[in-house]
């Protein structure tokens, strides 16, 4: 019922990953996409695991609607995410690199861990404010099966991990 008022709306997904961007569209939104230039260098220890992705997650979203700014892009609607695993007590984001992947691919491998996601969405005014935003968020418990060294190369070269 709303997806003929929400595809009259220019709407933004605030990431760079192929997952989010398929999930999103099997809604039936009509969107862009924006690479989000946020960092992601709050300090871990600061925060409790909801509250890093959350805040990342909202700090991703400000960032895009900046970029969106300095480009004069016309945006109605601004989405972004991030999510994370705790890992042996600790959080675990993005890999950086091909053996960042590998290690972190390693500690999943056989446990069970908790994957947490937060999700902003904004509505922008014609002037780049932020007219009312809402989070939401879950945690999940997410059991991986046993890893060979092949099965982590394969994941690892299909770019899916970055």
């Amino acid at each position: 019922a709303h997806l003929p008022f929400l595809n009259s709306q220019t709407i933004y997904l605030a990431s760079a990953s192929p997952q989010r961007k398929d999930i999103l569209g099997k809604t039936g939104l009509t969107f862009k996409t924006i690479k989000s230039e946020y960092k992601e260098d709050l300090d871990k220890s600061l925060y409790s695991n909801e509250q890093w992705v959350a805040l990342t997650s909202q700090l991703k979203l400000k960032a895009a609607l900046q970029l969106l700014k300095e480009a004069k892009e016309k945006v109605d609607i601004l989405i972004s995410a991030d999510t994370i695993f705790q890992v042996n007590g600790r959080i675990v984001g993005k890999p950086k690199d091909a053996e960042d992947a590998r290690k972190i691919l390693r500690e999943l491998s056989g446990g069970t861990h908790v994957c947490y996601t937060s999700v902003w969405v904004a509505f922008v005014s014609e002037g780049y404010e932020i007219i009312r935003q809402k989070e939401g968020l879950s945690s999940t418990k997410v059991h991986f099966t046993q890893f060979t060294d092949e099965e982590i190369n394969a994941y690892i070269q299909s770019q899916e991990p970055f």
